[in-house]
Protein backbone atom coordinates (compact mmCIF):
# COMPACT_ATOMS: atom_id res chain seq x y z
CA UNK A 1 0.00 0.00 0.00
CA UNK A 2 1.47 3.52 -1.08
CA UNK A 3 2.21 6.24 1.16
CA UNK A 4 -0.30 9.44 0.02
CA UNK A 5 1.55 12.63 -0.89
CA UNK A 6 1.38 15.24 2.10
CA UNK A 7 -0.75 18.12 0.71
CA UNK A 8 0.85 21.46 1.58
CA UNK A 9 -0.09 23.56 3.87
CA UNK A 10 -2.48 26.19 2.85
CA UNK A 11 -2.00 30.07 3.72
CA UNK A 12 -4.57 31.51 6.00
CA UNK A 13 -6.85 34.05 3.80
CA UNK A 14 -6.30 36.12 6.47
CA UNK A 15 -2.60 36.49 5.89
CA UNK A 16 -2.95 36.75 2.50
CA UNK A 17 -5.58 39.79 3.13
CA UNK A 18 -3.22 41.43 5.30
CA UNK A 19 -0.31 41.68 3.00
CA UNK A 20 -2.44 42.88 0.30
CA UNK A 21 -3.83 45.88 2.60
CA UNK A 22 0.19 46.01 3.57
CA UNK A 23 1.29 46.68 0.30
CA UNK A 24 -1.71 48.80 -0.68
CA UNK A 25 -1.02 51.16 2.08
CA UNK A 26 2.27 51.54 1.85
CA UNK A 27 2.15 52.30 -2.21
CA UNK A 28 -0.82 54.74 -1.51
CA UNK A 29 1.62 56.78 1.46
CA UNK A 30 4.43 56.88 -1.09
CA UNK A 31 2.27 57.93 -3.76
CA UNK A 32 1.30 60.79 -1.43
CA UNK A 33 4.87 61.49 0.15
CA UNK A 34 5.67 61.90 -3.95
CA UNK A 35 3.16 64.25 -4.34
CA UNK A 36 4.00 66.39 -1.31
CA UNK A 37 7.45 66.69 -1.56
CA UNK A 38 7.24 67.37 -5.56
CA UNK A 39 4.40 70.11 -5.11
CA UNK A 40 6.03 73.18 -4.14
CA UNK A 41 8.78 72.94 -6.73
CA UNK A 42 6.25 72.63 -9.61
CA UNK A 43 4.17 75.29 -8.53
CA UNK A 44 7.36 77.47 -8.30
CA UNK A 45 8.25 76.26 -11.41
CA UNK A 46 4.81 77.02 -12.76
CA UNK A 47 4.83 80.36 -11.12
CA UNK A 48 8.28 81.43 -12.79
CA UNK A 49 7.09 80.62 -16.39
CA UNK A 50 4.17 82.50 -16.06
CA UNK A 51 6.34 85.78 -15.16
CA UNK A 52 9.21 84.56 -17.28
CA UNK A 53 5.61 84.56 -20.30
CA UNK A 54 4.70 88.72 -18.65
CA UNK A 55 8.33 89.49 -19.99
CA UNK A 56 8.05 87.81 -22.99
CA UNK A 57 4.50 89.93 -24.18
CA UNK A 58 5.87 92.95 -22.29
CA UNK A 59 9.56 93.62 -22.35
CA UNK A 60 9.73 96.61 -20.88
CA UNK A 61 8.40 95.01 -17.73
CA UNK A 62 10.94 94.01 -14.77
CA UNK A 63 9.09 92.80 -12.17
CA UNK A 64 5.37 90.98 -12.16
CA UNK A 65 2.09 91.22 -9.97
CA UNK A 66 -0.52 88.97 -9.65
CA UNK A 67 -3.97 90.87 -9.14
CA UNK A 68 -7.40 89.01 -8.70
CA UNK A 69 -10.66 91.49 -9.00
CA UNK A 70 -12.95 90.96 -6.03
CA UNK A 71 -16.58 90.58 -5.49
CA UNK A 72 -16.72 94.61 -5.52
CA UNK A 73 -15.34 94.88 -8.86
CA UNK A 74 -11.57 96.33 -7.54
CA UNK A 75 -8.63 94.36 -8.54
CA UNK A 76 -6.38 93.32 -5.48
CA UNK A 77 -2.95 92.00 -5.23
CA UNK A 78 -2.41 88.56 -4.18
CA UNK A 79 -0.21 85.95 -4.00
CA UNK A 80 2.23 85.19 -7.19
CA UNK A 81 1.13 81.69 -6.68
CA UNK A 82 -2.52 81.98 -6.65
CA UNK A 83 -4.59 80.00 -8.94
CA UNK A 84 -7.81 79.99 -10.59
CA UNK A 85 -9.77 82.18 -13.35
CA UNK A 86 -9.64 86.13 -13.34
CA UNK A 87 -6.01 86.36 -12.65
CA UNK A 88 -4.44 89.51 -14.37
CA UNK A 89 -0.84 89.51 -14.39
CA UNK A 90 0.67 93.38 -14.00
CA UNK A 91 4.30 94.37 -15.64
CA UNK A 92 6.37 97.17 -13.66
CA UNK A 93 9.09 98.45 -14.92
CA UNK A 94 12.47 99.32 -12.23
CA UNK A 95 10.11 102.54 -11.21
CA UNK A 96 7.35 100.06 -10.23
CA UNK A 97 5.58 102.12 -12.50
CA UNK A 98 2.96 100.06 -14.46
CA UNK A 99 3.76 98.98 -18.26
CA UNK A 100 0.77 96.38 -19.04
CA UNK A 101 -1.32 93.96 -17.92
CA UNK A 102 -1.26 90.67 -18.92
CA UNK A 103 -4.54 88.20 -19.34
CA UNK A 104 -4.12 84.53 -19.69
CA UNK A 105 -7.04 82.68 -21.96
CA UNK A 106 -7.37 79.11 -23.13
CA UNK A 107 -9.50 77.05 -25.69
CA UNK A 108 -9.35 74.29 -28.23
CA UNK A 109 -7.48 74.27 -31.36
CA UNK A 110 -6.90 71.64 -34.15
CA UNK A 111 -8.12 68.57 -31.70
CA UNK A 112 -5.68 69.73 -28.65
CA UNK A 113 -6.12 72.70 -25.97
CA UNK A 114 -4.41 75.90 -26.49
CA UNK A 115 -3.57 78.44 -23.65
CA UNK A 116 -1.74 81.93 -24.55
CA UNK A 117 -1.00 84.92 -23.10
CA UNK A 118 -1.77 88.27 -24.00
CA UNK A 119 -0.58 91.94 -23.37
CA UNK A 120 -2.97 94.69 -22.68
CA UNK A 121 -1.53 98.64 -22.81
CA UNK A 122 -3.82 101.24 -20.86
CA UNK A 123 -1.92 103.83 -22.77
CA UNK A 124 -2.12 102.64 -26.07
CA UNK A 125 -5.83 100.55 -25.92
CA UNK A 126 -3.99 97.84 -27.80
CA UNK A 127 -2.67 94.28 -27.30
CA UNK A 128 0.45 94.33 -27.55
CA UNK A 129 1.91 91.26 -27.70
CA UNK A 130 0.74 87.52 -27.12
CA UNK A 131 3.04 84.11 -26.28
CA UNK A 132 1.77 80.91 -26.59
CA UNK A 133 1.70 78.94 -23.03
CA UNK A 134 0.82 75.62 -24.06
CA UNK A 135 -0.08 73.82 -27.37
CA UNK A 136 0.46 70.15 -28.87
CA UNK A 137 -0.54 71.04 -32.27
CA UNK A 138 0.55 68.90 -35.20
CA UNK A 139 4.12 70.17 -35.85
CA UNK A 140 4.93 72.41 -39.23
CA UNK A 141 1.18 73.56 -38.48
CA UNK A 142 -0.90 74.39 -35.39
CA UNK A 143 1.86 75.14 -33.55
CA UNK A 144 3.39 77.93 -36.45
CA UNK A 145 1.48 80.41 -34.40
CA UNK A 146 4.76 81.22 -31.75
CA UNK A 147 7.04 81.02 -34.02
CA UNK A 148 5.85 82.78 -37.42
CA UNK A 149 6.87 86.45 -37.42
CA UNK A 150 4.02 87.43 -39.66
CA UNK A 151 1.25 86.35 -37.24
CA UNK A 152 3.18 88.01 -34.02
CA UNK A 153 2.88 91.50 -35.84
CA UNK A 154 -1.12 91.12 -35.30
CA UNK A 155 -0.74 91.36 -31.68
CA UNK A 156 2.42 94.11 -31.57
CA UNK A 157 -0.55 96.86 -32.05
CA UNK A 158 -3.76 95.14 -32.03
CA UNK A 159 -6.79 97.88 -31.30
CA UNK A 160 -8.81 97.47 -28.36
CA UNK A 161 -10.12 101.11 -28.17
CA UNK A 162 -13.33 101.55 -25.94
CA UNK A 163 -16.42 102.83 -27.69
CA UNK A 164 -17.81 106.56 -26.89
CA UNK A 165 -19.50 104.90 -23.65
CA UNK A 166 -16.81 103.06 -22.77
CA UNK A 167 -18.60 99.89 -22.07
CA UNK A 168 -17.39 97.73 -24.86
CA UNK A 169 -15.13 97.70 -27.39
CA UNK A 170 -15.35 100.42 -30.48
CA UNK A 171 -14.69 97.44 -32.73
CA UNK A 172 -14.59 93.73 -31.74
CA UNK A 173 -11.71 91.86 -32.95
CA UNK A 174 -12.13 89.51 -36.19
CA UNK A 175 -10.32 86.52 -37.62
CA UNK A 176 -9.33 87.42 -41.41
CA UNK A 177 -7.47 84.62 -43.75
CA UNK A 178 -4.24 85.12 -44.39
CA UNK A 179 -3.35 88.80 -46.64
CA UNK A 180 -7.02 89.64 -46.10
CA UNK A 181 -6.37 92.24 -43.06
CA UNK A 182 -7.53 95.78 -43.39
CA UNK A 183 -7.79 97.45 -40.17
CA UNK A 184 -6.19 97.39 -36.75
CA UNK A 185 -8.29 95.30 -35.28
CA UNK A 186 -8.32 92.38 -36.97
CA UNK A 187 -6.07 89.25 -37.08
CA UNK A 188 -4.44 87.87 -40.11
CA UNK A 189 -4.54 83.95 -39.89
CA UNK A 190 -2.05 82.03 -41.22
CA UNK A 191 -2.64 79.57 -44.31
CA UNK A 192 -2.10 75.80 -43.48
CA UNK A 193 -2.80 76.57 -39.69
CA UNK A 194 -5.82 78.33 -40.02
CA UNK A 195 -7.73 76.38 -37.43
CA UNK A 196 -5.72 77.17 -34.93
CA UNK A 197 -5.17 80.58 -35.78
CA UNK A 198 -8.99 81.27 -35.90
CA UNK A 199 -9.50 79.93 -32.20
CA UNK A 200 -6.24 82.16 -30.74
CA UNK A 201 -8.01 84.62 -32.47
CA UNK A 202 -11.27 84.28 -31.10
CA UNK A 203 -10.34 83.25 -27.53
CA UNK A 204 -8.56 86.70 -27.91
CA UNK A 205 -11.21 88.33 -29.08
CA UNK A 206 -13.91 86.77 -26.63
CA UNK A 207 -11.77 87.52 -23.92
CA UNK A 208 -10.73 91.38 -24.94
CA UNK A 209 -14.28 91.89 -24.87
CA UNK A 210 -15.24 90.98 -21.86
CA UNK A 211 -12.45 92.19 -19.61
CA UNK A 212 -11.02 95.32 -21.33
CA UNK A 213 -13.77 97.79 -20.56
CA UNK A 214 -13.17 96.99 -17.05
CA UNK A 215 -9.61 97.15 -17.00
CA UNK A 216 -9.46 100.19 -18.73
CA UNK A 217 -11.91 101.52 -15.65
CA UNK A 218 -9.82 100.08 -13.15
CA UNK A 219 -5.84 100.86 -13.83
CA UNK A 220 -5.67 102.87 -10.68
CA UNK A 221 -6.00 99.16 -8.74
CA UNK A 222 -2.64 97.97 -10.15
CA UNK A 223 -0.04 99.19 -7.80
CA UNK A 224 2.27 96.55 -7.08
CA UNK A 225 3.07 96.60 -3.31
CA UNK A 226 6.30 96.74 -1.96
CA UNK A 227 8.06 93.14 -0.93
CA UNK A 228 7.54 92.17 2.59
CA UNK A 229 10.60 92.07 3.94
CA UNK A 230 10.92 95.86 3.53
Amino acid sequence: MSTPFPMPAQTPVWHLYRTLVGIGVFCAVAIVAAFDFTKAPIQRNKVAARKQAVYVVLPAAKEVGTFRRGADGRYMQVSDDTEGDGLVLGGFDAEHKLVGLAIEVAGSGYGSDLRVLYAYSFAQQAIVGMTVLQSSETPGLGDAVDSHPGYKKNFEQLDVALSADRQTLAHPIEFTKQGQKKHAWQIDGITGATITTRSIAQMVAKSAAAVVPGLAASSADFVLAPPRNQ
